[in-house]
């Protein structure tokens, strides 16, 4: 957590590259059977593995170890890469993204392993660029997938409804960035003669955007997830169950969990990242979650 590993700030390339490194220590002391800091077009990613029994089932566990700008820093409490711990609280940049989630399989999967109670092989894959996008990740796991073959990905970056309600992340939404350019006439047009008769290019971009909200929003509404078969699986005692229950907050308006609408539907939202002042067209750029 001290590792400063901003993914955005180029002048932070060698803590970034410092903090791979400590995450090959820490995983070659939980006790896997090799570690490597290996390199991409981008920020180094740390693979590491344990291999019990090639028959047995592989679990593959991803983390980033990259974290967000910590500006403005008058509105921080404490030193964002100097941890604190208040109330059984640890605060610091990426103590919960997504540093604080690693370690946390890294260290259950060493207590597993020194128990005797690990029965599968695991790996892992700690990025450092997943806060700009992961760059250079997409072309890694191309040019090493014998490398990372697994029965199940784990994702140790998501969240819990509660501290003690038991939550499972099905799914995430993904990105799509966008650039969409409308071009109208070429001259200011008298609003008076030709207002309403000849379309104004910001006018159509955000028709375009209400469009494809409203119309993503509709079909999910429509769509429903029963989640009660989700735990029937688990091997839940009595008061597990009665937590795992708590976790589906029901929304009025939609009929479903919270976490679903955040993550699992296939709900989309956009948000426009930039508009330039353009007399002629219009040009943003579009961020769209789908």
């Amino acid at each position: 957590i001290r590792s400063p590993s901003i993914s955005s700030d180029s002048s932070r390339r060698a803590d970034m590259e410092a903090c791979a490194a400590r995450w090959r220590e820490l995983l070659l002391a939980a006790g896997v059977d090799r570690a490597e800091v290996m390199p991409t077009s981008a920020a180094p990613v740390v693979f590491a593995e344990k291999i019990i029994d090639p028959a047995w089932p592989t679990v593959l566990v991803y983390g980033h170890y990259d974290v967000m700008p910590v500006e403005p820093l008058s509105l921080w409490k404490t030193e964002p890469f100097e941890p604190v711990v208040k109330d059984g609280i640890l605060y610091a940049r990426g103590a919960d993204d997504d540093k604080g989630q690693s370690f946390l399989q890294l260290k259950a999967f060493e207590y597993a392993l020194h128990e005797g109670l690990l029965r599968c092989n695991v790996k892992f894959i700690i990025e450092g660029g997943e806060e700009i996008g992961s760059p250079g990740v997409e072309e890694f796991c191309r040019e090493h997938t014998d490398l990372l073959k697994a029965d199940v990905i784990l994702v140790s970056d998501t969240s819990m409804v509660g501290a003690d309600i038991p939550s499972i992340t099905t799914g995430l939404r993904g990105l799509s960035y966008w650039q969409v350019e409308v071009t109208g006439p070429n001259h200011d047009l008298h609003s008076g003669i030709f207002g309403g008769a000849v379309a104004n290019p910001v006018n159509v971009l955000c028709k375009m955007i209400a469009a494809n909200i409203c119309a993503v929003g509709l079909a999910a509404a429509q769509v429903t997830l029963g989640l009660v078969p989700l735990y029937d699986g688990l091997h839940l005692g009595p008061k597990a169950r009665v937590l795992a229950a708590q976790a589906v907050l029901v929304l009025p308006d939609r009929g479903f969990a919270h976490a679903e609408h955040g993550c699992r539907r296939p709900h989309g939202s956009a948000a426009l990242h930039n508009i330039p002042p353009h007399r002629s067209s219009a040009l943003l750029r579009v961020a769209f979650h789908a």
